[in-house]
């Protein structure tokens, strides 16, 4: 019984591990979209952006779940960020206020 343990107590941790789903490649949904949206508040990129980036994240893709979110040759993702505006909405200073 006691050699037991070990395994048990091994597959529990890899049971109740949590999986960072904003970095798996075609994670799609509602928590996807507010774990990014949570990341990107407390980075302070956008300042107050009055939960702009939640609602752009449904227009363009309705979370993700719009059957042309993740097309072949394209990797805008949830907020449809294309390659010509990625430099852009990458380059910006972090002001927390």
């Amino acid at each position: 019984m006691k050699g037991l343990l070990v395994p048990i107590l091994a597959l529990l941790a890899v049971a109740t591990a949590q999986v960072d789903e904003t970095v798996q490649p075609g994670a799609i949904g509602a928590s996807v979209v507010e774990a990014v949206v949570n990341k990107i508040d407390s980075s302070c990129v956008f300042g107050e952006d009055k939960l702009f980036t939640r609602r752009l994240s449904y227009v363009e893709s309705t979370d993700g779940h719009d059957a042309d979110t993740f097309r072949p040759d394209y990797f805008g993702g949830i907020w449809q960020v294309g390659l010509l505006l990625l430099p852009v909405v990458s380059d910006f200073s972090t002001n927390c206020h």
